[in-house]
């Protein structure tokens, strides 16, 4: 339980959106080709490269920080 709930913090710091979708893809792909999963994948990082959390990661990236992530 202890570990699992280290995981859950760790996952708790990461941007709420990407996360989500990641859920979901997940819980698609098992249902889709192999072609379909790419191509949503695809679909699914344009989607996240536009979000103001995107925007974060790469500027704490840049500035040797920690990102702070708002779910934009």
């Amino acid at each position: 339980m202890a570990e699992a709930g280290k995981w859950a913090e760790e996952l708790a710091q990461r941007a709420p959106l990407a996360l989500r979708e990641v859920k979901q893809l997940l819980r698609k792909a098992s249902t889709l080709t192999y072609a379909e999963t790419v191509a949503l994948e695809a679909k699914t990082q344009n989607l996240c490269l536009a979000t103001e959390d995107a925007a974060e990661a790469v500027k704490a990236f840049m500035e040797k920080r920690p990102a702070v992530f708002f779910g934009r």
